[in-house]
């Protein structure tokens, strides 16, 4: 181990004085399915075409994987290929994350070390930045602060993790939480949430198939997503549906469906990949966004990408979040539906009457978005950058 980071460290002083930028994420990637997967990808293909170059160590885990996989070289997956017996019995998943990352490193050298969701890949992250002398980025998801924060199992992990982060990525649901875990509260950084790519997500002229989509994970806390409000809709009204879903607890749906003889109405797909969700977009008239009050506070990458496809959005109005929906109602006033289900008996006027062409986003407001989105996050790195060469 000695004579490995003899050899790397070596290679450290080989001097970059383009804005030429090596990140190493050690965190959630297609073919891992979600929210987090996705706004990587789309964020990391448009910065290929900036002189960027990503090693991405990610997991490959039965049920949350994409149908479909592009092979990509640079996309490294661990397995959960049973380990050897040992006790205290575990996946290793550190273990095997690291190992990974070790293999990656003997030919690719970081500028940074990112990470995108706190468990279980920051820790890796961590002790790779220690060891490497390279700074620290971690993007945090909604999930894994809002469920990890108040565990005191966890609590002093969280806060190392930030104190020894150089960035810490936040927005303005989680300011207030990462800034009391931090210590540093000049390392928070607040930037623009996700913004989708208007050259892959805009309106096609192609057949709409379905009135309503949902996609999603059907885990713990599936019963919070209003599954059965839409599935009494899709009877109601007789909706044609389709179902992106697959997790832990997808044979709970399966057989409410069954139970509701909702076969025919709805079409079932396994997760895909996030290059192929523009296209399904454009087939359905409507998503289905919504979400219980109490449920995590976030917001769906889902949402702004129907959105830009000029495609209705059903939502639950969250005061969390009001500053997010406010600048929706503004920008798509007709394709931004609240609905309240103990109140709403039937969406398919809803469905039927919101204007797909109206928008007072023109196109050339969504691309402005989307550079001055991807332009922030080109300055962030280049700003390690700046950083690194100073030190020399």
């Amino acid at each position: 181990m000695v004579l490995y980071w003899l050899e790397f460290s070596n290679k450290l002083h080989i001097m970059n004085n383009s804005n030429k930028c090596n990140i190493l994420l050690i965190g959630k990637y297609p073919p891992m399915q979600g929210g987090v997967s996705s706004k990587s990808y789309w964020l990391f293909e448009k910065l290929k075409k900036h002189d960027f170059e990503f090693q991405i160590i990610t997991s490959y885990v039965d049920r949350y994987i994409t149908l479909k996989n592009k092979e990509e070289k640079f996309v490294h997956y661990i397995t959960s290929k049973e380990v050897p017996w040992h006790i205290p019995n575990s996946e290793l998943l550190f273990d095997k994350l690291l190992n990974k990352s070790l293999e990656v490193i003997k030919d690719f050298i970081p500028d940074i070390i990112e990470t995108n969701y706190l468990w279980p890949y920051c820790g890796v992250a961590s002790y790779l930045s220690l060891h490497l002398k390279k700074p620290l980025l971690i993007r945090h998801a909604g999930s894994d602060i809002l469920k990890f924060y108040k565990n005191k199992d966890f609590s002093v992990t969280i806060k190392s993790y930030f104190d020894q982060a150089e960035y810490i990525i936040t927005n303005n649901t989680s300011q207030k939480i990462i800034q009391k875990l931090c210590s540093n509260k000049s390392k928070v950084k607040l930037m623009d949430r996700y913004i989708p790519d208007p050259e892959s997500f805009f309106s096609r002229k192609i057949k709409k198939k379905y009135d309503i989509l949902f996609a999603g994970k059907i885990n713990y806390f599936w019963n919070l997503k209003g599954i059965e409000y839409l599935l009494k809709y899709i009877k109601t009204d007789s909706l044609k549906a389709l179902f992106l879903i697959d997790g832990k607890y997808v044979e709970d749906i399966y057989s409410i469906i069954n139970k509701e003889k909702l076969n025919s109405n709805i079409d079932f797909s396994t997760f895909i990949h996030p290059c192929e969700m523009p296209e399904i977009i454009n087939q359905c008239k409507s998503v289905w966004c919504w979400e219980e009050i109490n449920y995590i506070q976030d917001f769906s990458n889902l949402i702004s990408e129907s959105l830009f496809c000029k495609v209705s959005c059903f939502i639950n109005y969250h005061e969390d979040i009001k500053e997010e929906f406010d600048r929706l109602f503004k920008f798509f006033p007709e394709l931004i539906i609240p609905i309240d289900p103990l109140k709403t008996k039937s969406i398919k006027h809803l469905i039927s009457e919101a204007d797909y062409e109206k928008s007072h986003l023109s196109r050339i407001e969504q691309k402005r978005m989307y550079n001055d989105f991807i332009n922030q996050n080109i300055e962030l790195y280049h700003s390690f950058l700046r950083q690194k060469n100073e030190t020399f």
